[in-house]
């Protein structure tokens, strides 16, 4: 059967916009639908990428070849549009106690941990900051401007005649008996990267997720941190307009993108145990979206075991731009029939 295109992706976020770039780039015939990022949690993400996460400074798995995939993909992007998307800044961890100092100590002495390591701070060196733990720098990590990296693929998109900027609805899809049938087109795979949007999935309402909202609140700080992102539980991202993004919230319990009064104040909670004297902060902005995490923190790729022709490129919760372009590109080559550098996580895992 003859297909008026290779892939219909659904969603334009890091994962979907990623993905098509590179099946554009083997020279695959793509179709991205997208409602204007309505749902997108990329849209209201900070972008953090941190090579040691959590509180038990863990590494990510395959941050050895992930997070190099990434950055590098990132630089490719900036070279082909000109638009800054990657801004790499140190992050400076502020320990809370003397378990995560000892945790520390025990981190510096594993070999595999040393390029993410920087310079170890007494207590009582960061000013204005509560620090009676002291602090350590986190080499490596950055952050990616969601806004103007969505832009730039869109433009992508729209170039190449690959976008179509309407809200999809399941029941437009027709199963065909090889590929898909929507809006009269036939498209061979059609792949869903819809975020938050996979609970509303008719094919895949079997696949485990572990979803949780979060909420972020821009801010203006008379003295806000400067060349470094500050991390306290919490964390500080310093933009290039002067102002600082304060985040995240993790709740599960309500699955909205309204943003919330408990969630300001929750993250205003924050900032007091960042700095215990007032820092006189304006809220410019909060706003709030929802991360498709998994149990067992590792993404959802892979076909439809009954229904090929339909896949899934989802569930990266708050590390898609650490995760997203390397994993984009072992689909992508699985996809084609190309030779994959990784084996794809299995989809099916309950």
């Amino acid at each position: 059967m003859d297909c008026d295109a290779d892939y219909l992706i659904i969603g334009q976020g890091i994962a979907g916009s990623v993905l098509a770039d590179k099946l554009l780039a083997r020279g695959q015939r793509v179709l991205v639908v997208d409602d204007g990022h309505r749902t997108s949690s990329t849209r209201v993400a900070a972008g953090m990428i941190n090579p040691l996460a959590g509180k038990r400074l863990a590494l990510s798995p395959g941050s050895d070849w992930l997070l190099p995939a990434a950055k590098g993909y990132f630089a490719q992007l900036e070279a082909r549009t000109g638009t800054r998307v990657f801004h790499p800044l140190p992050i400076r961890r502020v320990l809370r106690n003397t378990n995560e100092r000892k945790r520390l100590e025990k981190k510096r002495a594993i070999p595999t941990y040393t390029p993410y390591i920087g310079e170890v701070s007494p207590p009582g060196s960061l000013g204005d900051v509560n620090d009676p733990h002291g602090s350590f720098i986190t080499l490596g990590g950055g952050y990616v401007a969601s806004g103007p990296l969505l832009s730039s693929l869109r433009e992508r998109l729209r170039q190449a005649n690959a976008l179509a900027e309407v809200e999809f609805h399941h029941e437009d899809l027709e199963l065909l008996p090889a590929g898909v049938r929507w809006q009269g087109r036939v498209y061979q795979t059609v792949v869903f990267c819809e975020g938050m949007r996979l609970r509303d999935n008719p094919w895949f309402s079997d696949i485990v997720t572990d979803p949780v909202k979060g909420e972020i609140l821009d801010l203006k700080l008379p003295n806000p941190p400067e060349g470094e992102i500050l991390n306290k539980g919490k964390w500080l991202l310093p933009q290039e307009n002067g102002q600082v993004r304060l985040g995240a919230t993790y709740e599960r319990s309500c699955l909205d993108t309204e943003p919330t009064p408990e969630g300001r104040e929750q993250l205003m909670d924050a900032l007091r145990q960042i700095f215990p004297e007032h820092p006189g902060e304006q809220v410019v902005a909060q706003a709030a979206g929802v991360r498709v995490c998994t149990p067992d923190n590792q993404p959802l790729i892979g076909r439809h075991r009954e229904h090929p022709a339909l896949a899934l490129f989802n569930g990266f919760g708050s590390k898609g731009n650490s995760l997203v372009p390397g994993w984009a590109e072992v689909f992508t080559a699985s996809l084609v029939g190309a030779e994959m550098d990784q084996p794809l996580p299995t989809l099916y895992r309950s």
